[in-house]
């Protein structure tokens, strides 16, 4: 099969190109999962967020795409992987979500979003259990002109089903609201809107508010995802042509990274006001997040702040409907401490006009650091160097490896002189000595201890997990064949 060739000649020029396939009894492909080094080393800076979306077909098969879906530090959406599923049962997801899971080395994202399919759900459960799982509201309100036909013609429901929806002040409010909607209009057990407020915990943004999302609270970032790949693929592109067109798609993509990359490295933010917290935003952020910023500094003039006495021992100001608690010195690292009742901070990493306001009124001069999140910063731009590692009981992971090899590439790639080489190589030959020295220590106490053959699975862990593609298809002596072309569901 074509794709194959071309996924181990991908693995050639790229050693953490990690792919894998499924096959029925009859060797036809049901599904395929890929990802390249890069989309997998994006993942370890911005993988807190994913947006996993099956609704575009994108050829003559009938596979559903299927794009694992982040956020940059530009704000822009980026790929961390990619699969085709021949079906949208529970197994195919179980199958793909599992692909992934080893693909980034056991990493769970902190929340997946996805559309309301049953059976995806119930896959997610299955896998990530600890990862926040939210319906996209685009699906739910594209659903919703289906689904209250029957209600939108009653008078008066459409503005209380707009005052219950979206302003709602709290839990308790939105609940109780339900309630009298319920009773008003006869609403049963089996309507849909009944039903949607069965899961409402997975859509309805009150209760979201603590879980981080990157601006990320649909799939509309996926779906021009989908728009963008319409320039590359079509209904009648084969699936060997359509994996080199995705890598042409992707290509672009990291284009339009790097080419804002380039703007925020070769330009000088425009200030508005004289504050140093707008300077301090202008030399941390990027182009793109500190115009956000501005935005929410800018109407922080406007607002006015009324101190609430509570006989608390913190200060507490109520600005518009919302209320913000702050500190001067917080005990932990004497920097300012500010929460408010908005929660744009707890999900989307930036701060808000009420806490500016207060911040201003109160002479903070700089954005506190727990408040600049690494990801909206250059800090986490793509370098081919070392990735986030979380180590857990001191154990020597892949990924630590991949660092190690990572940064022996960046120094290949930048010695450029003879000067550079003669100046770099007596401080690598020092760094192989020690590690000679350091492995002769290690298989000492490996020896002392009586732990040789429990030490040598440790170190024989460095390597990469082994790709199942691999034991089923080239340890084997089946033929793989084009897939059967599948109907659309619905």
């Amino acid at each position: 099969m074509a794709v194959v060739k071309f996924f181990k000649e991908k693995k050639l020029n790229d050693d953490f190109f990690f792919f894998d396939m499924e096959l029925d009894e009859l060797g036809q492909t049901r599904c395929v999962f890929w990802a390249d080094g890069r989309s997998r080393m994006a993942y370890s800076q911005f993988g807190d967020v994913v947006i996993f979306d099956t609704t575009y077909k994108t050829n003559r098969f009938g596979f559903p795409f299927a794009p694992f879906v982040g956020v940059n530090h530009h704000m822009q959406f980026i790929l961390f992987g990619c699969a085709l599923i021949a079906d949208e049962k529970e197994e195919s997801f179980l199958w793909v979500f599992q692909a992934w899971l080893k693909c980034m080395l056991e990493k769970y994202p902190k929340t997946i979003i996805t559309d309301q399919d049953l059976a995806m759900g119930k896959a997610i459960a299955n896998v990530f259990p600890n990862s926040s799982h939210r319906l996209c509201s685009w699906h739910i309100g594209r659903n919703s002109m289906k689904y209250l036909v029957d209600l939108k013609s009653k008078d008066g429901f459409m503005r209380e089903y707009n005052n219950w929806l979206h302003h709602s002040e709290s839990i308790e409010a939105f609940e109780n609201r339900w309630g009298k909607i319920k009773a008003t209009y006869n609403i049963d057990e089996k309507h849909w809107l009944s039903k949607m407020y069965n899961i409402r915990n997975k859509w309805v943004s009150l209760y979201w508010q603590d879980i981080f999302t990157a601006g990320m609270t649909t799939t509309q970032r996926s779906e021009s995802i989908n728009s963008f790949f319409d320039g590359f693929v079509n209904a009648q592109t084969a699936l060997d042509e359509f994996v080199v067109q995705y890598d042409k798609a992707l290509l672009a993509r990291r284009n339009a990274e790097e080419n804002e990359d380039f703007k925020t490295l070769n330009s000088v933010p425009n200030y508005h006001t004289s504050h140093p917290i707008e300077r301090h935003a202008g030399e941390v952020y990027t182009r793109v997040v500190f115009n956000i910023f501005q935005v929410e500094l800018r109407e922080s003039d406007s607002m006015l702040a009324e101190r609430v006495r509570d006989g608390g021992n913190h200060a507490k100001y109520a600005i518009c409907n919302d209320m913000v608690v702050f500190i001067k010195n917080c005990t932990e690292d004497g920097e300012p401490f500010a929460t408010c009742s908005c929660k744009k901070f707890e999900r989307e990493g930036l701060l808000c006009r009420h806490i500016l306001k207060i911040f201003k009124k109160k002479e903070v001069v700089k954005i506190p650091q727990r408040y600049v999140l690494c990801r909206w910063t250059m800090g986490a731009r793509y370098l081919s160097s070392v990735m986030m590692v979380e180590t857990h009981n001191n154990a020597f992971t892949p990924l630590m490896k991949w660092n190690a090899q990572n940064m022996c590439f960046r120094i290949a790639q930048s010695i450029s002189s003879q000067e550079m080489y003669e100046k770099i190589m007596p401080k690598l030959n020092d760094i192989f000595k020690m590690i000679g020295e350091m492995a002769s220590v290690q298989e000492h106490r490996s020896c002392t201890d009586g732990q040789n053959e429990e030490n040598q699975d440790v170190i024989g862990s460095s390597s990469w997990p082994p790709f199942s593609s691999e034991e089923n298809i080239y340890g084997s002596h089946i033929s793989i064949v084009d897939p059967k072309p599948i109907k659309s569901k619905g």
